[in-house]
C-alpha cells in the first residue's frame, strides 16, 4: 500500500514542482487525523492576500479561527479522537456561549498551533520546498515568497479546493458508518455531491470544487487552466448511452471530469480517445490514494485493485466503441 501511494503521488507531481502542485500534494495527499490543517491553509492564504510576511501567532489566530469556528458551528467533529482535546473543548465552549471570542483567540494563539504548524508540510516522500518557516520560541511564522505567488495566481481556486477536501474529510469522520460503505453521489443538477441513508440525505460539497484539485485546476481534455465558476461537469462516457453500458452507473464519481464548456460541447456524446481513458484511470487513482469518501466511492464503483479498475474502464471503452468507433480528441479549433 505504501509503495503504491508513493507511486501515485509521484505520478501526480510528474516532475511538476510548481507551487500549485506542491500545495495540492499537501491538501489532497497529506495524512488527516484532524481538520486543523485545512483551517491553517485557508488562514495563511488570507494572510498572504493581505501582504503579511512575518506573522505572530496572535495574527495567525485571527486569520485561522473563523474558518475552524465555522466548521465547529456545524456540529461535526473535527478530529478522530474519542475524547475532545483542549482546543476542541474551547471552540465548542464558544459555540454554546461559555467562552468569549477574545478567549478563543488567545487560547488558539497559545495552544492551537503546537501540532498543526510543524506537521502541515508532512507528506510521505517529502517536499522540495515549504510555504513557511516557523519559530516556536518567538511564536511566529515567516511566509515564503512562494506562498504569495501561489495566492496571487491561484488563491481563490485553491481556497475552494481546501474547503471541498475539508467537507469530505469531516463527512468521513461523522457519518457513523465505515467509510468503505459510503457512496458519494451527484445530484441531478450536477452541482453537489451528497450521501444518503435510509432516513437521511446530506449534501457534502460542490462537485466542481471537489474535482478540481485532482485535475490540478485544469480542463481534463484541453489541459488549460479553468475558471471554476464557468466549467462543466462532464460524463466521460455519456449518460445518453447508459443502455449500452449495462448495469454500471455512468453518473458515478468515477465517470465525472471537469471540462471547459466549449470543449465539452465539441466532445458531446462521442467516445474520448484512449489517451484520455488512461488519464481518467490515473485521475481516479489520485482520488483513491487520497483516502476518504470520494476515493472509497470510486473503488467501490470500479474495483478493489488497480488492475480491476483498469479492466473496468477498458470494458466501458469497448462498449463505447459501439456508438463511437473513432475516438474523439481536442482539435486546435477547440482551443481558440
Amino acid at each position: 500500500m505504501n509503495q503504491n501511494f508513493e507511486k501515485i503521488l509521484s505520478s501526480f507531481r510528474e516532475n511538476d514542482f510548481s507551487n500549485e502542485t506542491i500545495w495540492r500534494s499537501i491538501i489532497l495527499f497529506g495524512k488527516n487525523t484532524a481538520s486543523y490543517k485545512f483551517s491553517l491553509a485557508k488562514g495563511i492564504l488570507n494572510l498572504a492576500k493581505l501582504g503579511k510576511s512575518v506573522v505572530s501567532y496572535e495574527e495567525l489566530a485571527q486569520a485561522y479561527t473563523p474558518h475552524l469556528l465555522k466548521h465547529y458551528k456545524s456540529g461535526l467533529s473535527q478530529d478522530t479522537r474519542s475524547t475532545d482535546s483542549g482546543l476542541a473543548r474551547t471552540y465548542k465552549g464558544y459555540v454554546i456561549g461559555d467562552v468569549s471570542y477574545d478567549e478563543l483567540i488567545n487560547y488558539t494563539a497559545k495552544n492551537g498551533f503546537k501540532n498543526v504548524i510543524p506537521r502541515f508540510h508532512n507528506v510521505k516522500g517529502g517536499l522540495p520546498f515549504e510555504f513557511y518557516e516557523y519559530n516556536e520560541t518567538a511564536k511566529q511564522l515567516v511566509l515564503s515568497d512562494r506562498l504569495y505567488e501561489l495566492q496571487s495566481n491561484s488563491g481563490l481556486l485553491l481556497e475552494t479546493e481546501v474547503e471541498a477536501r475539508w467537507n469530505l474529510v469531516e463527512t468521513a469522520w461523522n457519518v457513523g458508518i465505515p467509510v468503505n460503505l459510503l457512496e458519494v453521489k451527484i445530484d441531478d443538477s450536477g452541482n453537489e455531491f451528497y450521501i444518503e441513508g435510509v432516513d437521511y440525505r446530506t449534501s457534502v460539497t460542490a462537485a466542481r470544487d471537489a474535482l478540481s484539485g485532482y485535475q490540478k485546476g485544469k480542463c481534463f481534455y484541453s489541459n488549460r487552466s479553468i475558471d471554476i465558476t464557468n466549467i462543466d461537469v462532464d460524463h466521460f462516457f455519456p449518460v445518453s448511452k447508459q443502455h449500452l453500458h449495462g448495469e454500471y452507473n455512468l453518473n458515478g464519481v468515477w465517470n465525472l471530469v471537469l471540462a471547459e464548456s466549449s470543449v465539452n460541447c465539441s466532445k458531446s456524446d462521442k467516445r474520448a480517445d484512449e489517451y484520455y481513458l488512461a488519464k481518467l484511470y490515473e485521475r481516479n487513482e489520485f482520488f483513491i490514494a487520497s483516502r476518504h469518501p470520494l476515493g472509497e466511492t470510486i473503488a467501490k464503483q470500479t474495483g478493489s485493485t488497480s488492475e480491476r479498475r483498469m479492466q473496468f474502464l477498458k470494458e466501458h471503452n469497448k462498449a463505447a466503441k459501439q456508438y463511437s468507433p473513432i475516438g474523439w480528441e481536442v482539435e486546435p479549433n477547440d482551443l481558440s
